[in-house]
């Protein structure tokens, strides 16, 4: 239940998408910012969700569930991966005030940002 209501937080502070800019911020760091806590919402969903299909998942790794958890910790990767490689980062220790971003990897991190959030609704649909 705590994991549920940590979850209805972080999504509730990551649900201003990444395509607008109220924030006086360059857009490059409201990026950053943005997959970050994305990845850590994300994080939470992910933990919520193989808590309770653990057993479910163990015995039957083909039910939607699984699948939809499987394909997320990709997706929660894929978000990693691409911020690091957005804000020039060697590893995510740095913290995200010191991004440099990197205009070549912008594509990659707003796909990487669109899957995550994808992936954020159907975790909550089968969290209960």
């Amino acid at each position: 239940m705590k994991e549920i209501a940590v979850l209805i937080l972080l999504v509730g502070l990551v649900g201003c998408t990444h395509k607008t800019n109220t924030n006086p911020e360059p857009v490059s760091i409201t990026y950053a910012k943005t997959a970050r806590d994305t990845t850590a919402a994300l994080n939470g969903a992910l933990k919520a969700a193989q808590e309770q299909y653990a057993t479910e998942c163990q015995s039957d790794a083909s039910k939607p569930a699984c699948g939809i958890i499987n394909k997320a910790i990709a997706a929660h990767g894929a978000l990693i991966t691409a911020t690091e490689a957005y804000c020039g980062f060697s590893d995510t220790s740095q913290p995200i005030d010191a991004c440099k971003p990197v205009a070549s990897a912008q594509a990659g991190l707003m796909s990487a940002l669109d899957n995550a959030q994808q992936f954020l609704t159907q975790l909550k649909e089968v969290i209960h």
